[in-house]
């Protein structure tokens, strides 16, 4: 997960496989470099630069943009860079933030690396991406803004962690969401599924198109305020809202409420996993 403050300082952080340690990286200070800053191109392309070669080393603040695989990997030290065709970075174990980290150990200089392939399957309903949050969302008045950026792809590469143990993965089911705003909802829940074993085994080995892909479920709930125009600061009132989506073989469900009961969620998500 990436995570951006005041449009400059950032952090990569990486949950591990069994989901007992985090690892949290030192605060990208600049270097950040979003979608406006690049050649014309589909869908998501974003990153950071963090500790460079000596020979990018004056062009990190001010000149941060997307590289060529092999020049990245050769002059990115820590860091990150993200599209929808490729998603690579790394971190060095002296860029680990050892107070926010949760991790017993790290084991030689790169505390971890990743580098995978991505195949988009499904962006967020159907003929190409849509809002997640309705049209609305473009006039900024929710807070925090959350939108589904690839609800099902393909990925296929290696990750190496801190413990300096290397996951191989090929056509791996991956997920990609944004969210942004100056505050979280103050209750909420997210819920997302895109592999289900019984659905799984009828399907073909490879998904050449979106009709041949696989059922996935997204789930959310919150408590979140409503601003006026492009003016977080400004919150007008609060809204409970619920929506759970569904992608199936080409086919797109969609439901949502204003009206839900944390107390009847607490309730019954035992039986919603189930």
């Amino acid at each position: 997960m990436y995570s951006i403050e005041d449009g400059r300082t950032g952090r990569i952080q990486v949950l591990s496989s069994a989901g007992d340690e985090l690892l949290v990286s030192r605060a990208l200070a600049d270097g950040f470099f979003p979608a406006r800053c690049h050649l014309p191109t589909t869908g998501l392309r974003i990153g950071q630069w963090g500790r460079t070669s000596d020979l990018l080393s004056e062009e990190r603040a001010r000149h941060a943009r997307s590289l060529a695989p092999t020049l990245f990997q050769r002059h990115i030290l820590t860091g990150y860079q993200l599209s929808m065709q490729r998603h690579h970075g790394a971190v060095l174990a002296g860029d680990v933030d050892m107070e926010l980290s949760q991790v017993s150990e790290l084991r030689g200089n790169v505390a971890c690396s990743f580098d995978m392939q991505l195949t988009p399957m499904l962006t967020w309903g159907l003929d190409g991406s849509r809002s997640t949050g309705t049209w609305l969302t473009r006039f900024q008045i929710f807070e925090p803004g959350w939108q589904i950026i690839s609800a099902f792809a393909l990925s296929t590469g290696t990750l190496q962690d801190w413990h300096g143990r290397v996951f191989r993965f090929d056509n791996a089911p991956t997920y990609i969401e944004k969210n942004w705003g100056s505050a979280f909802p103050s209750r909420w829940f997210w819920l997302q599924c895109n592999v289900f074993d019984e659905i799984r085994e009828q399907t073909p080995a490879s998904w050449p198109s979106e009709s041949d892909t696989p059922l996935a479920m997204t789930g959310v709930g919150a408590r979140r305020e409503l601003c006026w125009p492009g003016q977080p600061g400004r919150v007008l009132t609060t809204e409970t809202i619920g929506m759970i989506a569904f992608h199936w073989r080409g086919l797109f469900w969609e439901v949502c409420t204003l009206e839900l009961s944390f107390h009847s969620l607490e309730c019954s998500m035992g039986a919603m996993a189930h």
